[in-house]
């Protein structure tokens, strides 16, 4: 008896403790349940596929769970199985541990180029120890990158005018064209006359044209004015390109100047006896416009000196003043001087010019279009139309000569009006009025020898040559 009560309690508690514990397969124990799951991606950047990826991207990898580097390679591929870089990932990658993997390229990638990564299998594994398959095929991860970042900042192509113009329109528009388009963003573009008068700013968001293209366009309110410098100014930032890029702007007066067609005209009085000259400005030197009629005393022909300041009128042979100043010749042509007189002969505030203040004026013309042929350049060969006045001068049949009606366009285009007064010769005679101009410089050739200018109807050049100062020339005074 004793014994089956013994196996009767034994076989009870024995149930008690499977009741206790329970079943290990369905989890209703202690035991935590064991994971065979291998890691997989969720995302991948670049995605599979994608296109017009910056050059600049990484390659990273997010996993469904935190992973940890084991050992092998990332390995980035050209299309076509050029490789890249490899990335050892205990070493070349971040995240480990993590469920970003991180990898990025020691350079830039190409632009518009297809490439593709692949990962060896094991790689990395899962805290379990599950290992990650890898990408082992050129598909699984592949993608193409778009153009470089724009980084450049859009420059100036053109200005029109252009910058250093001379003889511009008076009705221009400033019109400025970008390497690129670019959008108004804020501030001015301002107009100036040389002297730094300010004549229009331009808002960039109200007053211009052509935002969002390559051409910028003002329209001035008013022409300009005429044989006038400019210059323009434009803000920084006042454009920038589609990437944000800012237009560095123009600050300095001599990044786009220009200077108006036209002549610069005006007039001045001589106190000394009331007679207003018309003036002209010419390459920045202010000239008389007329010949000099300046007459303290007079003498005929036949008197001259090579100390003794002398004053003639052409054809007159008398020593009044007030019937000199009656002559037709005096009139038109002003009067004749020895070197003497003529040194001294300009009023107050002008002066005779020197040989080398000849020369600037000639080359000025000569290089700006003033050639009766439209060339530039030169040597004053081709300019004495430009100066000659258009009506006074004997007849010539050769090509571009004061005298020939060719070229009307630049018949007297200078303002200059130089006019053929003739001259008093060295045996004291009068000579060559209608046909001939002469005109004295300031500057001294040799004793008793200076330098002067002279046009002739028959010839396209200015002459400059040197005579005897006894002669008597006309004068033509240049502004202090």
């Amino acid at each position: 008896m004793k014994n089956a009560f013994l196996r009767s309690l034994s076989l009870i508690l024995l149930l008690f403790v499977f009741a206790a514990c329970g079943d290990d397969d369905d989890n209703g124990g202690s035991n935590p349940p064991t994971d065979a799951t291998n890691p997989s991606i969720s995302s991948l950047s670049p995605a599979n596929n994608a296109t017009d990826i910056a050059v600049d991207a990484n390659l990273v990898i997010t996993f469904s769970e935190s992973v940890v580097a084991k050992t092998g390679n990332l390995t980035l591929y050209k299309a076509g199985g050029t490789k890249v870089q490899t990335f050892n990932v205990t070493s070349d990658i971040t995240g480990s541990g993590t469920t970003t993997i991180t990898a990025d390229p020691a350079n830039n990638l190409d632009t518009q180029t297809d490439y593709y990564v692949l990962i060896d299998a094991g790689a990395f594994a899962d805290n379990a120890g599950n290992n990650f398959a890898g990408l082992s095929a050129d598909t699984d991860w592949a993608f193409k990158t778009g153009e470089a970042a724009d980084v450049t900042a859009p420059t100036v192509s053109t200005l029109s005018p252009a910058n250093n113009a001379t003889y511009v329109a008076l009705n221009s528009n400033l019109v400025i064209t970008f390497s690129e388009p670019v959008v108004a963003k804020t501030g001015n573009i301002t107009l100036y006359k040389g002297d730094g008068t300010a004549v229009q700013a331009f808002d960039v968001t109200s007053g211009i044209s052509g935002s969002r293209t390559n051409t910028i366009t003002m329209n001035p309110t008013n022409d300009l004015e005429a044989g006038t410098s400019y210059y323009v100014l434009i803000d920084a930032d006042a454009f920038a390109d589609n990437a944000g890029n800012s237009f560095a702007g123009i600050s300095g007066v001599t990044g786009w100047a220009f200077t108006t067609d036209g002549i610069i005209t005006g007039s001045f009085t001589d106190t000394r006896d009331g007679t207003v000259y018309k003036t002209v400005t010419i390459g920045g030197q202010v000239w008389m416009a007329e010949n000099l009629k300046y007459l303290p005393s007079v003498v005929g022909s036949g008197t001259g000196s090579y100390t003794t300041p002398y004053y003639y009128v052409y054809g007159y042979s008398g020593t009044n003043v007030a019937e000199a100043k009656a002559t037709t010749n005096y009139t038109a042509y002003g009067v004749l001087y020895n070197w003497e007189a003529a040194k001294a002969a300009c009023p107050p505030g002008w002066h005779l010019p020197t040989d080398a203040e000849w020369t600037a004026m000639e080359n000025y013309l000569a290089d700006n279009g003033f050639n009766y042929d439209g060339t530039t350049g030169g040597t004053g060969g081709k300019i004495a139309k430009s100066l000659g006045s258009a009506s006074g001068w004997r007849s010539s049949s050769n090509t571009g000569t004061v005298g020939n009606t060719d070229y009307p366009e630049y018949r007297n285009k200078s303002g200059f009006t130089a006019l053929p007064g003739g001259y008093r010769n060295f045996p004291g005679a009068f000579d060559f009025i209608g046909g001939r101009g002469y005109w004295w410089s300031a500057t001294e050739h040799y004793a008793f020898l200076a330098w002067y200018r002279y046009m002739n109807f028959s010839s396209s050049h200015v002459h400059r040559s040197y005579d005897d100062v006894t002669i008597g020339f006309s004068v033509r005074c240049v502004r202090d």
